[in-house]
């Protein structure tokens, strides 16, 4: 090249590669980057909602915990307010049950006092009679005969009438049983024992019998020694 030539230096600077000069990125490097990103965060998100469910499951569970001890707790409340509502009447009933009973055996042991000890008294008078100590002649002994007669006819009367009071009484208190029948039943159920009633009267009934027995026998006793003496 002769001096005279001219050299455009800004030309030549251009053609010429930078030695130094940085690359241009690559295409879709920027890309990756960003994906990686939005994986970490999608990544956080999922542990997020993962710990979100489970403190979700355990106040779930806590709360049905708690729905189970709160529905325990109601129950027994309402067992508690039956079975206080339901001792009262059963006792109230029971009470006024016994009360009406011990008034009732009250009366009858009673009249079952009254009644023996007179039968006591009967039997007594009548071992009391002494046949022996009559008269023998005819006329006598039949006045005293007709005299004894009187008085066993007498006590075969009272006796009639003592019992027929016990009837009387015992039939008396079953009507009066029969106008409350609730309470009677209740207090049967309650017991477990159905059929007291009806034992209760069979009771009654030896009762009366064993009384009357004594004063039976003695009847029996005094008119076959009243046939010996008229047979004589």
């Amino acid at each position: 090249m002769s001096a005279t030539d001219f050299v455009d230096e800004d030309l030549v600077q251009r053609r010429e590669p930078a030695k130094d000069a940085p690359r241009p990125p690559q295409p879709g490097a920027g890309e990756a980057g960003r994906m990686a990103r939005k994986k970490e965060d999608v990544t956080g998100q999922v542990a997020v909602a993962k710990d979100e469910l489970e403190r979700l499951r355990s106040r779930q569970e806590a709360l049905e915990r708690e729905k189970n001890l709160l529905e325990s707790l109601r129950a027994n409340q309402e067992k508690y307010e039956l079975g206080k509502r339901e001792m009262i009447e059963r006792l109230e009933q029971s009470m006024v049950t016994l009360g009406r009973e011990e008034m009732q055996i009250n009366q009858r042991l009673a009249l079952l006092g009254d009644t023996g000890k007179r039968f006591r008294d009967m039997l007594a008078e009548i071992r009391g009679i002494n046949e022996d100590a009559w008269p023998t002649d005819t006329a006598s002994f039949r006045e005293e005969l007709a005299k004894t007669l009187a008085v066993i006819e007498d006590m075969r009367k009272e006796y009639g009438k003592s019992l027929a009071r016990l009837e009387a009484l015992r039939e008396t208190q079953s009507a009066a049983e029969a106008k409350a029948p609730e309470s009677g039943v209740f207090f049967d159920d309650m017991s477990g024992n159905g059929g007291g009633r009806e034992r209760g009267f069979g009771f009654w009934v030896k009762v009366g019998f064993g009384l009357s027995l004594p004063l039976i026998a003695a009847l029996v006793i005094l008119a076959a020694a009243l046939l010996a003496t008229l047979m004589r």
